[in-house]
């Protein structure tokens, strides 16, 4: 199981607000949290993120490094969040969780 590729997937998922590869991608148990949300599932997990798509249409993320925790099946990603209509520049880290079959468990987002 390559974190680093299933981590890049998900991020390129998330800038294209493809709904079917979170499905292939998350496990039905998911849970999102960051500075404003906290959500459990897939599906609600899927929808928070289509709500964000919904309000800030330009929103995109930078991936500007990924580390990996092969020992813990976890992945640190540090991204930029931006957008030109809510003039954004975010740094973020998420720390992502995978179970032992590849889906992602748990999505942590923290600002720096």
């Amino acid at each position: 199981m390559n974190l680093h590729s299933l981590t890049k997937n998900y991020l390129t998922a998330w800038n294209k607000r493809n709904k079917d590869a979170f499905e292939q991608l998350f496990a039905e148990d998911i849970a999102l949290k960051d500075w404003e949300i906290e959500v459990d599932g897939k599906a609600s997990v899927i929808g928070a993120n289509a709500n964000i798509w919904e309000a800030v249409p330009d929103i995109h993320i930078l991936i500007m490094h990924i580390g990996v925790c092969e020992e813990q099946n976890k992945t640190y990603a540090e991204i930029m969040v931006t957008s030109t209509q809510e003039n954004l520049n975010l740094k973020v880290i998420d720390v992502i969780k995978f179970n032992n079959d590849g889906k992602i468990k748990s999505v942590d987002a923290y600002k720096q």
